[in-house]
């Protein structure tokens, strides 16, 4: 309509062109082609055109592909260096020089999801994006997830003392609503996961958590301590699978921190550019966790950014502020050095007294024996062994092919 309001004066109050054009501080060539354009389409005429590519860019796709490969490449590297690289590889090529803005742009809109890929590993990858974002279910109901973790409260025990109490939660994949919790003290067991299945299938008393049901499948996590015949017969009777997850390699939602993962830090940290400063009031209110504030001020180191404590007056864009947290990543290798290193002469303690880690053997070494001449006299085949000592077919081979190899 601003187009039109110059042309008015002359199609309504019969004003000059020449003279409406010079009150707008349009040229007067320019008028006269609105002026032509009216009086052909009319005001769809005054309407400014589209480009055929105003969705796109001007550089060369190959171009384009080159610096979404830099903005990925490990390790990496800043805008700025990556722009010199860029205008060379260009005149190289005789392909027009993007500007700094349009170079930064290209990488700005890169997938985040594809960035951690590339730069942190499909480790982190996966705990970042893969399970957050996939479904495994396309109902509600279909699949649910057990999980635990330790809660950033204390709370006094029965001795009066003040404690961590863990957490378990049971999560529907398909909503992503927790369906059942239990909150307790002690290491996670079979006993809590099932009193949080038994909240997550009754109905609850809060009309605003309508969370309920039965699942068809739940995943629980791999090891002695969550195994259960009584859960199994519940299972059984209840008509729904239970699955141990493999080892660190939860499915559905899985790792419950991330139901209180703060999204918009991850954000900051990938808008972090050179020169900037990260300002908290308490270190504590970056990260309660000494391994992530040291995986924060990594990323921050990458992208030559600053970080700033109030409380603590830790300043690392100071030479004594990078002495400091270098003391405090000193610290912290001294002592994942120690923890393994007595992890390792525990083990090795214990193999040395003819103890071995993992789950206690289901047969003693006199059932393992009968199991043998059984099957090798052929009063027992080995799927008739198995339903009498109450085993996996597949733990009779396993017994068997050792028996045969000595």
């Amino acid at each position: 309509m601003e187009r039109f309001a110059v042309l008015r004066p002359h199609l309504e109050e019969d004003v000059p062109l020449a003279q409406a054009a010079r009150h707008a501080g349009v040229a007067v060539r320019t008028a006269e082609r609105w002026l032509s354009r009216y009086r052909r389409m009319g005001l769809v005429g005054l309407a400014r055109p589209v480009r055929s590519n105003a969705d796109g860019r001007r550089l060369p796709a190959d171009l384009v592909a080159f610096i979404e490969g830099m903005g990925l490449k490990k390790p990496r590297a800043s805008v700025a260096a990556i722009h010199r690289r860029i205008s060379s590889a260009a005149n190289a090529q005789k392909w027009p020089v993007p500007s700094y803005s349009t170079v930064y742009a290209i990488i700005a809109n890169l997938d985040p999801a594809m960035v951690t890929l590339a730069h942190e590993g499909a480790s982190a990858f996966r705990n970042r994006y893969e399970l957050i974002h996939r479904h495994r279910a396309e109902t509600a109901n279909a699949v649910w997830q057990a999980d635990h973790t330790v809660l950033d409260v204390l709370i006094l025990d029965h001795t009066g003392k003040p404690a961590r109490p863990w957490l378990t939660t049971v999560v529907d994949d398909y909503s992503r609503a927790v369906a059942g919790v239990m909150v307790f003290f002690g290491a996670p067991s079979i006993l809590n996961t099932s009193l949080a299945l038994r909240q997550a299938i009754w109905r609850k008393g809060d009309p605003a958590w309508p969370v309920c049901g039965v699942p068809d499948v739940l995943y629980v996590d791999y090891g002695c301590d969550f195994t259960s015949k009584h859960l199994d017969q519940v299972a059984a009777s209840l008509k729904f699978r239970i699955v141990n997850s493999a080892v660190a390699r939860p499915q559905g939602r899985g790792k419950i921190e991330r139901l209180w993962e703060r999204p918009e830090l991850h954000r900051l940290l990938d808008q972090l550019r050179k020169g900037d400063v990260l300002v908290v009031w308490k270190l504590d209110r970056l990260s309660r966790s000494l391994r992530d504030v040291l995986t924060i001020m990594e990323r921050l180191g990458e992208a030559e950014a600053g970080f700033q404590s109030l409380t603590e007056a830790i300043d690392t864009t100071t030479p004594a502020g990078r002495m400091m947290m270098q003391m405090v990543g000193a610290f912290a290798e001294f002592e994942r050095a120690m923890l393994r290193e007595r992890t390792k002469a525990g083990l090795d303690s214990a193999r040395r007294e003819g103890r071995i880690g993992g789950r206690r053997p289901k047969l003693t070494p006199q059932q393992q024996s009968e199991i043998g001449k059984m099957v090798s006299k052929g009063r027992k085949t080995a799927s008739d062994a198995a339903r009498l000592f109450r085993v996996h077919p597949a733990t009779v081979s396993r017994l068997l092919a050792r028996a045969y190899a000595k």
